[in-house]
């Protein structure tokens, strides 16, 4: 039998010590990656010594200078090395706001961002998912327009980033635009004049989490409440109207007319409550409150037009509302968000089951 030569053994003999055998055994992987970055960092350390000129400087030099430095700039310091770690913890008047956290945070995240961008410039063809500026995240190809996709990763945004909501004809809003308003509580009001209504954000809270919808009046007509409300008289109204909905569907749109005809509606009466009434001409008898939805049928898009009819207000009156899903807005690349565009995503092109109206 062949003996085991001396190297071999040599190199084996680490593996055989206990505590060694039970962190590649037993210890979680986060063990094991503390293990690994404590080596690096102590070699690092090793290297700074004897290399780097900062680091040989004395403690009450350093100490005189990060007192002129503000709080995230001292702990940007600590983060660099060890030394400094240690050397200013020893100074209790350093407190971290929520603030402070924000902006080293914010650091982090572009150090981070700096060093995927420049991994991504040595193979920007093979891949599947490119860096965007805005997100500062990587995204499918497929949410990002062709000129996008080759230009720098610091400068390429995403789809999501750079459309468009519409709000009317005489205002549009990007991503950071929405969440800026949201972010002060303001109502978005167009100021062309002549005056063309008045859109606001709103938001509605449902299990726990935040949703935001776009809520936009389409029309409010006086209607004497002792007659009966036909579904041609709505097709007439919505058709002169000839407003966009959302990017796939408008009100004078042969679709949209006749989804008019085809949605059944909700009613109230003295002995039933909201009770579905089949298709036919009538959308509500003498005093009735009648209601009906229609939405759009583009694949991620959740817009909704209702139409409603309320004989107690006043002499009567029929109104109709746009509502419009915009998703947490959280994400540049929320899907709901996407659909509102003016360019929606490639791939939802062509997904939806029934076109309403021309394509932006």
């Amino acid at each position: 039998m062949p003996l085991r030569s001396k190297n071999r053994t040599v190199k084996y003999r680490p593996f055989l010590r206990p505590w060694v055998f039970c962190m590649y055994t037993m210890w979680p992987p986060a063990i094991k990656r503390r293990h690994k970055a404590n080596t690096l960092a102590e070699a690092h350390e090793t290297y700074n010594n004897n290399s780097s000129l900062i680091y040989q400087l004395p403690p009450e030099l350093i100490l005189d200078v990060t007192d002129h430095l503000q709080t995230v700039d001292i702990f940007s310091l600590q983060l660099t090395c060890r030394r400094y770690t240690c050397l200013l913890q020893s100074r209790s008047r350093y407190k971290v706001t929520s603030h402070d956290r924000a902006l080293l945070w914010d650091r982090l995240e572009r150090d981070r961002y700096y060093r995927l961008a420049q991994a991504e410039a040595c193979d920007v063809r093979n891949l599947h998912s490119i860096l965007c500026s805005f997100c500062r995240d990587s995204h499918d190809k497929a949410q990002f327009q062709v000129s996008e996709v080759y230009k720098s990763p610091h400068i390429r945004k995403c789809m999501g980033s750079t459309g468009l909501l519409r709000i009317c004809k005489h205002l549009a809003l990007s991503f950071s635009e929405v969440q800026e308003r949201l972010t002060k509580d303001t109502n978005i009001r167009c100021m062309h004049w002549p005056f063309s209504g008045c859109t606001t954000l709103f938001m509605s809270q449902v299990k726990h989490k935040y949703r935001v919808f776009h809520i936009d009046d389409l029309f409010w007509n006086e209607f004497d409440s002792s007659m009966t409300l036909l579904r041609s008289t709505i097709q007439e109204i919505l058709m002169k109207l000839a407003k966009p909905v959302c990017p796939h569907m408008r009100t004078d749109s042969p679709a949209f007319q006749q989804a008019i005809l085809d949605s059944t509606c909700s009613r109230d009466l003295v002995e039933t409550c909201c009770t579905r009434r089949p298709t036919t001409a009538e959308f509500a008898g003498p005093s009735t409150r009648a209601q009906m939805s229609i939405s759009c049928p583009f694949k991620g898009c959740d817009t909704r037009v209702e139409i409603e009819r309320w004989p107690n207000i006043g002499g009567g009156v029929v109104l109709a509302k746009i509502i419009r899903e915009l998703g947490q807005m959280k994400s540049a690349t929320d899907p709901k968000w996407c659909a509102q565009l003016e360019h929606p995503l490639p791939g939802n092109i062509g997904n939806e089951e029934e076109e309403f109206g021309e394509h932006n």
